[in-house]
C-alpha cells in the first residue's frame, strides 16, 4: 500500500479513518500524546475485516476505543 505524501515527517495518517495527526515519537518527544491512554486490548485494534492489527490512530479513533 502507498502511504500519501505528508507535509512533514511527524505527520502520521490515522489507520481507521485516514485523518493526518501528529505522532509525538516521530517527532522526536520521549513520549507520544497515545502514551496517556489506557492500554486498550490488542483485540480491539484489529482492522474491521479482522485481517491485521492497526498500528497507528488518531486521538479521535484511539479515544473512542479507550
Amino acid at each position: 500500500m502507498n502511504r500519501p505524501l505528508l507535509p512533514d515527517p511527524t505527520t502520521s495518517v490515522c489507520e481507521a479513518c485516514g485523518a493526518t495527526f501528529r505522532c509525538g515519537l516521530l517527532g522526536g518527544d520521549a513520549a507520544c500524546w497515545c502514551s496517556e491512554l489506557p492500554s486498550i486490548p490488542p483485540e480491539r485494534l484489529r482492522k474491521p475485516d479482522g485481517s491485521r492489527r492497526m498500528s497507528c490512530l488518531c486521538p479521535a479513533c484511539l479515544g473512542a476505543l479507550a
